[in-house]
């Protein structure tokens, strides 16, 4: 049996949750993106070496950055 990863990857954020504010509202600066970038390729390393075989990542067209990033 072959065995992946399916991520939903995307910017921390402490101020998550069902009220404001709303993800519209929402800016991170390249410095956050880019950690969480990091964070999506660190995983995927990870992955590799604990033997999956594959890593995917979701894909979002037309998002605002809000909820997920890259």
């Amino acid at each position: 049996m072959r065995t992946g990863v399916f991520l939903f990857g995307g910017v921390e954020f402490p101020d998550a949750s069902a009220g404001p504010p709303a993800p519209t509202d929402r800016r991170y600066s390249s410095k956050e993106v880019w950690r969480a970038t990091e964070q999506i390729i660190d995983a995927g390393v990870v992955c590799d070496r604990l033997g999956f075989d594959s890593f995917w990542l979701t894909e979002h067209h037309f998002q605002y950055e809000g909820y997920e990033v890259i």
